[in-house]
């Protein structure tokens, strides 16, 4: 079964307005208004259109850890210190517990790297890069930090920047090629100048 977070808004509701049985306002306390909000689907319409690279995505915690939003379902409202210790050991997850801990809960922002045993539908180790931003929401008790974070697979980032390096490479190629062809042309025509003139000079004198 889908888990679901949901939030209550409140809001006071107070005696502004004028009717038979209240001619003038009083502007007293008069009850509130409670809104049930699903934050789940909230953040899903906005985390999981978050993309980087081919299959780069992104994750949503809330500042104890839980997920509130994850590509994989079953993750979300989960602790995300223990539903990684319950898939996988816990040595392959320290990096990125450690990440969490030190600077993701505390709300951070910054990149690092970390290993996992999935990605998408994939299993088997594999070699991420994170980047991860702080979301800071302010209430009347005070201020509470989640935090997205937004991860791709190294090998996937490395042959996004080797394709970009080839690009650049073949352009510093054909941008050579040029200023040669270039130069070669003007050279010919300064020899054929070269002897035009010396024709010239020859016939003079």
């Amino acid at each position: 079964m889908k888990k679901k977070i949901i939030t209550n808004v409140v809001i006071p509701v107070y005696q502004i307005s004028i009717d038979e049985a209240h001619p003038i306002p009083t502007n007293k306390f008069s009850g509130i208004l409670i809104f049930k909000i699903d934050v789940s689907y909230l953040i899903k319409k906005i985390a999981e259109n978050i993309t980087s690279g081919k299959t780069g995505y992104a994750w949503v915690i809330d500042n104890n850890g839980i997920f509130l939003y994850h590509p994989k379902k079953e993750f979300i409202g989960e602790n995300s210190f223990e539903i990684r210790h319950k898939l996988a050991s816990n040595e392959i997850f320290e990096r990125i517990n450690t990440i969490q801990k030190e600077k993701i809960l505390k709300g951070e922002e910054g990149t690092d790297w970390y290993i996992s045993e999935w990605h998408r539908n994939e299993e088997g180790l594999v070699k991420k890069l994170i980047a991860y931003a702080p979301i800071k929401i302010t209430h009347y008790k005070g201020s509470i930090i989640w935090s997205v974070a937004v991860v791709a697979p190294v090998k996937e980032v490395e042959g996004t920047i080797r394709s970009v390096q080839i690009v650049q490479l073949i352009l510093y190629g054909i941008v050579l090629t040029i200023i040669l062809l270039g130069g070669f042309v003007v050279i010919g025509f300064l020899i054929k100048w070269s002897d035009l003139l010396e024709r010239e000079v020859i016939k003079k004198t």
